[in-house]
């Protein structure tokens, strides 16, 4: 039987049939109970891979690391190999002008063009840059290098004047995020539309702009590339502003349904309002690995094997087995990275599924616990293989972009795997939530979600380009605001040497803390509208009651017509229903 035909059809106007819809019993639902009981480990095979590769990488660390020295790269080391300011023991191959020996009085490294020595005191004269004395400022590679360092000295001058200021400015925007919230759930029909609307009118109105400019122009030969250009930009804009304006005359009739969705999400985050903090424990996590890269990178770049060349001058060779453990712990990181964002979207998703799915959403227990409980415990394995294919393909895109200068060809396949990332990214994504709810593994579950999405293409797109658009312009609004009050806190502070740095700063933390906070926002609308989906699949309204929310119920009754434009009505596919 049709299931919309049952939503459309069989709602009565009544509105006391509609609560008795909802209102079905107190207890458990049996529908999230019978996927509890069928729960399984999933994609076990990928996560002992993950394990056994992640033991490979630990061992090639370990071998870099037995033959490596971070202080080679932090205080240098002199023609023979000497680090300074250290005692050294080593032997050298073909070793004849150069040994080991002891620096522990000589902690500073002089480099006089070919010439490292160490010595115990910098000479008058020279710049002192952390363990290296450098010579007057002469050449390019020294200037920049002195710049650098007195720059990042009144960087972290300035960052301590204003810490204070600093760390204000991130609860403000924690409460502008907050807010925001609150708007897109009461106000979001007029936020998305202004939205629409105001981007329209923006483009439209730069094109216009620099059209007027180039019409201000001289016309002679020597402006004619600053008139080309122009005209160039108002075209841009011109075009950029039709198809925006296509775009929303497409899919103005699927809004109304992103904008409930918008509502349900946010009721669901207020229901569970610790959601809202998960990402924090991902950014923690996400800069756990990121450091820890960055330190067994400084080991495996340090590692070599010290070798006396015909100069009298030891180098330390790298042999194979260092190379490929850098590229090898490359791929690992981005795949760690891929791992912990997955783990926040099951999560998330297992989260929300099971406040979609509660009868009475009063009652709903321990969601956060129950849905990472079900992750640790049956779907890491779904999680790795995953994150897997991210990781294979942001790999080659980094490869890709690393040669690419010398073969310039490379450049359209660099685009094309950007697509393919982020079409195989939504899939993935797609793929974990449906395993959080049903706990299937990743072929069943990325099988139903590209059915799922290639079905309900029109209303995919609506709530991707819409709901997107939306949240990245709610983070733009959090960080411009945030931004604008830093600057009224600092800019009377005369003894700051690079206040605007400080106040890009701010605006970036400002935009991470509201990236958090959306960041479930949008899991959260992806997961209720897949619920919606799987809902209207497996419920009739009547012998199986829906378990969407009253709003949304009656908001489905109201818009007959949108779901039904043409007398044509929802019909399924392979168990999965069609939204036309």
């Amino acid at each position: 039987m049709d299931t919309l035909n049952h939503i459309t059809k069989k709602f009565k106007s009544d509105s006391s049939y509609t609560e008795d819809l909802i209102d079905n019993s107190d207890d458990e639902d049996n529908y999230l109970k019978n996927a509890s009981s069928n729960r399984k480990h999933t994609d076990v095979p990928f996560l002992i891979l993950h394990g056994i590769l992640l033991l490979v990488l630990f061992c090639l660390l370990g071998y870099c690391i037995s033959n490596g020295k971070i202080e080679r790269l932090t205080k240098g080391y002199d023609n023979c190999g000497n680090i300074c300011g250290e005692k050294n023991s080593f032997s050298i191959v073909s070793q004849s002008a150069c040994s080991a020996e002891d620096m522990t009085d000589k902690p500073y490294l002089k480099v006089d063009g070919y010439q490292r020595v160490c010595v115990a005191h910098c000479n008058r004269g020279s710049v002192l840059l952390g363990h290296h004395c450098l010579p007057e400022p002469e050449n390019d590679e020294v200037v920049s290098a002195y710049q650098f360092q007195s720059f990042m000295k009144g960087f972290f001058k300035d960052m301590y004047i204003c810490s204070y200021e600093i760390l204000s400015l991130l609860g403000i925007a924690l409460v502008f995020a907050l807010i925001i919230i609150l708007v897109l759930r009461h106000m979001i029909a007029v936020f998305i539309w202004s939205v629409l609307i105001g981007t329209i009118l923006a483009f439209a109105g730069f094109s216009a702009y620099c059209g007027y400019i180039a019409s201000q122009l001289p016309s002679g030969f020597e402006y004619r590339d600053e008139v080309d250009s122009t005209v160039r930009c108002s075209i841009t804009f011109g075009v950029a502003a039709f198809v925006i304006a296509i775009i929303t005359l497409v899919i103005r009739k699927r809004i109304p349904f992103v904008t409930q969705l918008f509502r349900e999400a946010g009721k669901s985050i207020i229901a569970i309002p610790l959601l809202l903090f998960e990402p924090l424990v991902t950014i923690i996590t996400l800069i756990i690995v990121w450091i820890s890269w960055f330190y067994f990178a400084l080991w495996i770049e340090s590692s070599g094997t010290p070798t006396e060349s015909g100069y009298g001058k030891v180098t330390f060779e790298q042999n194979d087995v260092i190379y490929f453990t850098y590229w090898y712990s490359v791929f690992m990181t981005v795949w760690m990275i891929q791992f912990v964002c997955g783990c926040q979207d099951m999560l998330i998703s297992g989260a929300i599924s099971a406040w979609y799915f509660a009868s009475n959403k009063n009652k709903l227990g321990k969601p956060i616990l129950r849905s990472t409980y079900n992750m640790l415990k049956y779907h890491l394995g779904t999680i790795s293989v995953s994150s897997l294919i991210i990781a294979i393909l942001q790999f080659i895109r980094l490869v890709i972009a690393l040669l690419r200068r010398p073969l310039r060809a490379l450049t359209c396949l660099q685009y094309y795997l950007n697509y393919l990332e982020r079409w195989i990214r939504y899939f993935t994504k797609n793929a974990c939530i449906i395993t959080s709810i049903h706990g299937y593994d990743f072929r069943q579950a990325g099988a139903r979600a590209f059915n799922l999405i290639i079905n309900s293409i029109t209303k995919v797109l609506a709530i991707s380009t819409v709901g997107d658009y939306v949240l990245a312009l709610a983070k733009l609004l959090v960080a411009a605001g945030a931004t604008s009050l830093g600057y009224l806190m600092i800019r009377n502070k005369p003894e700051l040497e690079y206040m605007w740095t400080i106040i890009i700063l701010m605006g970036v933390m400002a935009y991470i803390v509201a990236h958090c906070f959306f960041s479930v926002y949008a899991i959260a609308i992806d997961t209720i509208f897949i619920c919606f989906c799987e809902d209207c699949e497996v419920n009739d309204g009547i012998s199986r009651p829906y378990y969407m929310s009253r709003e949304l119920m009656e908001f489905i009754q109201r818009s007959k017509m949108f779901l039904d434009p043409k007398g044509q009505q929802g019909n399924t596919t392979n168990g999965v229903v069609i939204l036309v």
